[in-house]
């Protein structure tokens, strides 16, 4: 497992970059003696698709191609594996190739008889979910009645025995832009104008005050700002800022919900004086992408509940349930209604400087799921 692991990690698959890391398991896959294809989203990018088996019903084990960038300061080089006693340090290690290696181990050596084994390693899903979007928009899924999914659970991945920990449910996105308007005038008549730049940031302070929506499964609503822009060409106050609000929903919290409550928020920030008015009103309107949001879900099938839960108490005699407070592509899964699990291995420093999983929990986390597949035969 470790060497499959370093050698992963190894490959640059920074998205939208997934080419070479997928032709490399394509190879792999077959060598298994899966049948695998390539599901292409453009001529560089495609979806990894393997099974083997036979029957009407399936269970796909899905997981990602793609890292994020390279965040932070890296103690060593971040495509070179490091081992430090349990930990395996490298870009891509928890999220989520160290998953994709426990997927190939619990599966390479699994022959079904009365179902068919599903492999989809998708791309793009630390950007749009283009690869999501993609798989379960095609025949492929139809037959699928169970998705297992190595991804973590935020913030519950620090556990011990993380992988004892079910996640059944995940929160949403949603992401804004709230165009924020002031007043120009000359520089040193600063009175004379009203500063875009200054108006905007009371607002990321006042958003502190936003009553979030509570669901009593997955807690508040959330939000934070991820980008403010602005720029004046001259020696002039600027006059019109881009915030860009980045927000995780909870059940029954809609886009077009939120958008008109946020929307009535800061109209009664600009009533109570709060904020001054420019030359125009705010706009809030939602950014640009080329896939839908993604909706929060929580499994309303609970047909394979038990099976799930009692493979991983048979690893480590206990096992707990959550919902997960970020989005991922289990949400494109999930919210289409097919029943979807994640259980992922312990590990730290996601989209972050020196990246590590556990190596003994990727052993556990294989061992789970050739439990699950040996109940799914009955």
């Amino acid at each position: 497992m470790i060497e499959l692991l370093r050698k992963l990690v190894s490959i640059n698959s920074i998205f939208p970059n997934e080419e070479e890391i997928g032709n490399f398991l394509f190879d792999l896959l077959k060598s298994l003696n899966f049948k695998v294809e390539k599901q292409y989203l453009n001529t560089n990018r495609f979806n990894l698709l393997a099974e083997k088996g036979q029957g009407n019903k399936s269970i796909l084990f899905y997981g990602h191609l793609d890292t994020v960038p390279i965040y932070g300061n890296w103690t060593n080089n971040p495509f070179d594996l490091i081992i430090k006693n349990d930990k395996a340090i490298g870009l891509g290690s928890v999220d989520m190739k160290g998953g994709i290696v426990s997927i190939i181990e619990a599966t390479k050596n699994f022959n079904p008889k009365n179902f068919k084994i599903k492999i989809a390693f998708g791309v793009d899903e630390e950007n749009y979910s283009q690869g999501a979007f993609k798989l379960v928009n095609s025949d492929y899924i139809n037959d699928v009645e169970l998705v297992i999914v190595p991804e973590s659970s935020l913030p519950y991945h620090k556990s011990e025995k993380a992988s004892s920990i079910i996640s059944i449910g995940r929160k949403g996105r949603v992401v804004f832009k709230i165009s924020i308007y002031g007043i120009s005038s000359h520089g040193v008549n600063k009175d004379k104008g009203i500063n875009a730049i200054e108006e905007a940031s009371k607002l990321v302070l006042y958003l502190n005050d936003y009553k979030h929506e509570f669901n009593n499964k997955m807690g508040y609503s959330h939000c934070f700002v991820s980008s403010i822009n602005s720029f004046s060409k001259s020696l002039s106050i600027p006059d019109k800022v881009e915030l860009i609000l980045d927000f995780h929903t909870v059940p029954n919290q809609t886009a077009d919900s939120l958008k008109l409550d946020l929307k009535n928020f800061i109209s009664n920030l600009y009533k109570e004086n709060k904020l001054k008015k420019g030359f125009k009103d705010f706009e809030i309107d939602y950014i640009n992408r080329p896939t839908p949001f993604l909706e929060a879900f929580e499994n309303k099938k609970n047909k394979y509940f038990d099976l799930v839960s009692n493979s991983v108490k048979k690893i480590y005699n206990e096992v707990s349930y959550n919902y997960g407070q970020s989005v991922s592509d289990e949400n494109v899964f999930g919210f289409k209604g097919i029943e979807t699990y994640t259980i992922g291995p312990l590990g730290d420093n996601h989209h972050s400087s020196d990246e590590w999983v556990s190596i003994k929990s990727l052993e556990k986390l294989s061992l789970i799921y050739k439990k699950i597949l040996n109940e799914f035969i009955n």
